[in-house]
């Protein structure tokens, strides 16, 4: 252990936490303190084995070793109070950078804020607008002009809401078979026993009549259902048909419109809201109706917005409280 360094590095004005945390590493007490026993025992052998002189010299060399570990004692305690202050110095600086970001951030945020009267009002007047628009869309709906089509509302447009028609996808004509006759109800052959018709067309069979007469292309469906050997005959006759693909016409989607979803409250304590959802029981409950409450509430809202704030202070409970002081107190009370 080389004390010397260690000293320099203390006596320094100032150190810091690499060069504190190198020297407690240094410091070896236990090694000093069986240094310094050894030296004892070494004591203890020469008062019976050596002369005064030799006692000298090793109590001399005990008294240096006990020195050694007072001072590795002290410069440990130097050390770890300097690395506490540190630790409480890196605490209070990483505080205050966050303390000093925050009030940066509430400087920024008040900025935000005073933007944000304006801006709601602006959504107010969107509301209005919109609203405004779907009274007259609601109005024109009801006597539409010759040739013209029911208008569409301009926030289901605006947030994809709109339904859509039913689609053909496509359309062709095909061939089928269906039962007649008595069978007339069963509508159209299974297509599993297609394959067991006899058609008169391809000479099978007899051309019947009434095949003649409409001209209709007929035949019969042979099926033995049991296996008996006994098959049953059911007069069929072929159709054209047009089958036609299509998507399905959909509704429009019903959601919570603008006016309904959006809370707009104003900054100052016990000042009215700039917006509050409004319509029908305190809510619109789909877009396009009843929007003249819409446009009574957004009248309602700015003459209410110009109203001062409510003193809350006006609320605050008064407290009366009396404390008997002792004669010191009121001495100095008196002073």
């Amino acid at each position: 252990m080389d004390l010397k360094s260690l000293l320099s590095t203390i006596r320094k004005p100032k150190t810091g936490r690499q060069e504190i945390e190198a020297a407690l590493a240094k410091l070896d007490i236990d090694a000093a303190e069986r240094a310094a026993e050894d030296l004892e025992a070494e004591r203890r052998d020469l008062l019976v084995s050596g002369d005064d002189k030799d006692l000298a010299a090793i109590e001399e060399r005990i008294t240096a070793a006990n020195r050694v570990i007072e001072r590795s004692i002290a410069m440990r305690r130097e050390l770890e109070h300097r690395l506490a202050d540190i630790h409480t110095e890196e605490i209070e600086a990483e505080r205050r950078a966050r303390f000093e970001a925050a009030k940066a951030a509430t400087v920024e945020a008040g900025k935000a804020l005073a933007k944000y009267p304006g801006l709601a009002r602006q959504i107010v007047d969107i509301i209005e607008t919109v609203a405004a628009a779907e009274v007259a869309v609601e109005a024109a709906n009801k006597q539409l002009p010759v040739g013209e089509t029911i208008l569409r509302s301009a926030e289901h447009i605006a947030r994809g809401l709109g339904g859509a028609p039913r689609e053909i996808v496509s359309e062709e004509r095909i061939e089928k078979w269906f039962y007649t006759d008595a069978a007339a109800a069963w509508g159209a052959v299974q297509e599993d026993q297609v394959s067991s018709i006899k058609s008169s067309d391809d000479g099978s069979i007899a051309e019947t009549a009434k095949a003649v007469v409409f001209g209709r292309r007929t035949g019969e469906l042979v099926v033995d259902i049991r296996n008996e050997g006994q098959p049953r005959r059911y007069p069929v006759e072929k159709k054209t048909v047009l089958r036609t693909v299509f998507l399905e016409a959909q509704g429009a989607d019903q959601v919570t419109p603008l006016a309904a979803a959006i809370r707009l409250p104003a900054l100052p304590a016990g000042a009215a809201d700039l917006w509050a959802p409004c319509g029908p029981d305190g809510l619109v409950t789909s877009i396009g109706q009843q929007c003249h409450r819409v446009v009574e509430a957004v009248a309602a809202s700015r003459a209410t917005s110009t109203q001062k704030p409510v003193d809350k202070r006006a609320d605050r409970q008064r407290v009366v409280k009396e404390t008997i002081l002792d004669d010191d107190q009121a001495g100095e009370e008196a002073a």
